[in-house]
């Protein structure tokens, strides 16, 4: 059911998949649009496996984004979204880190927490020690130098 989990169920990331109303619409890696159609006709969120052609590209900028997984005989949509799309000419300029965190969506920035920087003088002692080899170790975005110093990002 929409909102929970089923056990032991492929979570398929690399699908595109999209929902208007009662209609399950793919993008396949040809490039075309195939739509499912509901189990029954009260549902939402269970859809047969038979793909029909799609041609009705009018209605996918105002479609829900959905993720789905397979189960027996039937596809499910265990999660919707709206769509946000962010023009790619008003993208601010990238020039540090921080404008990338920035740019990150809310949604990204609430699972990533609250972000620390190191300041600039601790940033040029991790890079001149990885540069030089004297870095002891990278692990989930951690850096410890062989003189003591740290950072976690």
């Amino acid at each position: 059911p929409l909102g929970n989990w089923y056990e032991e169920a492929e979570i398929l990331t690399q699908c595109c998949c999209l929902l208007y109303e009662k209609r399950l619409i793919m993008q396949h890696k040809d490039g075309e649009f195939y739509e499912f159609f509901p189990f029954t006709e009260r549902t939402n969120t269970r859809f047969h496996l038979q793909a029909h052609f799609f041609d009705d590209t009018h209605l996918l900028p105002i479609a829900k984004v959905v993720d789905i997984t397979y189960k027996n005989d039937s596809i499910f949509v265990i999660a919707k979204s709206d769509q946000t799309i962010i023009a790619s000419s008003a993208e601010p300029t990238v020039n540090s880190l921080q404008d990338l965190y920035r740019n990150l969506s809310p949604e990204l920035q609430r699972i990533m927490g609250k972000v620390e920087w190191p300041t600039p003088h601790a940033l040029i002692d991790i890079v001149q020690s990885v540069q030089n080899g004297t870095a002891m170790g990278v692990s989930d975005g951690s850096v410890r130098t062989r003189l003591g110093k740290a950072t976690q990002a």
